[in-house]
């Protein structure tokens, strides 16, 4: 009989094992589901299949995202930014580029600073919001744009810079120089605190800037 009871145990170990096994599988795969579902909802303000690059250096940590956006034949881009500097260049035709770096001391503090980016009638509307508590952040863009894109720029703090346009501009910044070259149409410039310079421009322009020099 002692043989008989040893190969019982033996049998009750092995299902005990497939056991554990089949439990240890179990909550693995339960975690590896709400990982994914945490990343997915991971507030970068860009939907999860985007691409991004995160780096730290000399105490400011900085969250690149790089995407192209097809647009139609007579364009507007709106930008809405809190703080950060604004460049916008023409580049081809039916389609807009959008370079966006998040600046931030910490990677809690990247993650306070959501862009939004709507594509709507054709063109695009660009958004960046900060929630509290954040004292040191921006978002910088890096922009190409249709040469006959609709332009509608604001900064809250941080230059701007647009070159090689032919339609209406209008472009302002809470403080902040602004840069105009090379673009045609009605154009209006207001900077709160910062100088404002205009290069091979044309057509009825308007100008002000609150504490900087105009030329």
């Amino acid at each position: 009989m002692e043989p008989n009871r040893e190969s019982d145990k033996r049998v009750i170990w092995i299902y005990v094992a497939v056991a554990l096994v089949l439990m240890f599988c179990c909550c693995a795969m339960v975690t590896a589901a709400a990982a994914g579902s945490w990343l997915a909802s991971w507030p970068f303000g860009w939907s999860s299949d985007r691409p991004f690059e995160r780096s730290f250096g000399m105490g400011l940590g900085e969250e690149r995202m790089d995407r192209t956006y097809r647009v139609g034949s007579e364009p507007r881009l709106v930008i809405d930014n809190f703080a950060g500097s604004v460049t916008v260049r023409n580049g081809e035709e039916g389609e807009i580029r959008v370079i966006a770096v998040k600046e931030a001391p910490s990677a809690r503090d990247l993650d306070r600073i959501t862009i939004e980016v709507d594509e709507r009638e054709g063109g695009l509307v660009i958004k960046t919001h900060k929630s509290q508590p954040l004292s040191n952040g921006s978002v910088r863009f890096e922009i190409t744009a249709p040469a006959n894109t609709d332009l509608n720029l604001h900064t809250g703090a941080g230059s701007a810079d647009v070159r090689g346009f032919r339609n209406n501009l209008s472009l302002d910044s809470g403080a902040g120089s602004l840069t105009i070259q090379d673009v045609t149409g009605k154009i209006d410039a207001i900077s709160g605190a910062g100088s404002i310079s205009m290069r091979g421009v044309s057509g009825e322009v308007y100008a002000h800037s609150g504490a900087g020099s105009i030329d």
